[in-house]
């Protein structure tokens, strides 16, 4: 039997991994507890900007779920014909072992490009938001050192595009946190809320979610959660958190929380720096601390 062209084989072998190297990157990569972008409250002044903004990312996020449901659709009938006519139509003869290693090599190598090049485009994107959210400093009102040390643990004075612009906490100058809050309990809580919700966002039990964040925030997450698929792998190899900034509106108890540290995403280890905006109902002693926003600094 004669020997199939050499090039026969290379275009088969490069539809091969064309194919493969789609289906690669089709997988939505793993994504921390809150999608590693700014979500929920962003400051007063960009209120009028923040629907639109969501909309274009509900928008681009619907165009990307459709496109690589229907890119899925066609892609799997496409690669099934070509399988089928590959198997039944003997354009495997010639094919050799390290044939296959070699399709196999230069898909992955395709698929790791095409990962790095969507990450870059993340961290681009989220430049760009963070940029836009240091214009938001209406209303900050920073705690003076004296009261800090008197209360009993540190926090810095607001940084511009602090998520607490929102809050202008009635004009107080200094604030005196309620007798209760104990800074070192509650830190050592919120990190092991962190641990919690970050497996909880992995398995996907977003009911379990819901009991810690606002209402507005819980819809925000349920977003940027199914653009995720349903595999989502990560893991925190390290974690710190300081308080910030501690503040009152509204009969709420507001506490802005930075989360520092690094954490594995789809096998790949990332440093992460984003800050929790928390709230608690002052006038109820059962009240639990609700997450109402999470910016990237």
């Amino acid at each position: 039997m004669m020997q199939r062209p050499v090039l026969a084989r290379s275009i088969i072998a490069f539809i091969i991994t064309a194919f493969l190297a789609i289906a690669f990157a089709n997988t939505a990569d793993a994504r921390r507890f809150g999608g590693g972008s700014n979500l929920g409250n962003q400051g007063q002044s960009n209120q009028q900007a923040t629907p639109q903004r969501q909309g274009q990312q509900s928008e681009r996020a619907g165009n990307r779920t459709a496109g690589m449901g229907m890119g899925g659709l066609l892609a799997g009938m496409a690669a099934g014909g070509l399988l089928a006519w590959m198997f039944m139509g003997g354009a495997f003869e010639g094919f050799q072992f390290f044939d296959f290693l070699i399709i196999g090599l230069l898909a992955f190598g395709i698929y790791m490009l095409i990962r790095h090049f969507r990450q870059n485009q993340a961290l681009a994107q989220r430049s760009v938001g963070g940029a836009s959210s240091q214009t938001t400093r209406d209303n900050v009102i920073p705690m003076e050192q004296n009261r800090q040390q008197h209360s009993g643990f540190n926090t810095t004075q607001a940084r511009p595009g602090s998520l607490l612009d929102s809050f202008n906490f009635s004009g107080q100058q200094n604030y005196q946190p309620p007798s209760w809050f104990e800074p070192e309990r509650f830190l050592r809580a919120a990190k092991g809320h962190f641990h919690h919700l970050q497996k909880a966002w992995d398995d996907n039990e977003m009911t379990d979610i819901f009991d810690y964040v606002t209402p507005e925030m819980y819809q925000e997450l349920l977003r940027v959660r199914s653009d995720l698929g349903s595999h989502n792998k990560t893991e925190v190899i390290s974690l710190d958190a300081e308080l910030e900034e501690l503040g009152e509106q509204d009969n709420n108890i507001i506490a802005q929380v930075r989360f520092t540290g690094q954490i594995r995403e789809e096998g790949m280890l990332n440093r992460f720096d984003e800050t929790w905006v928390v709230q608690r109902d002052l006038h109820n002693p059962d009240a639990n601390w609700l997450i109402a926003g999470i910016r990237q600094n």
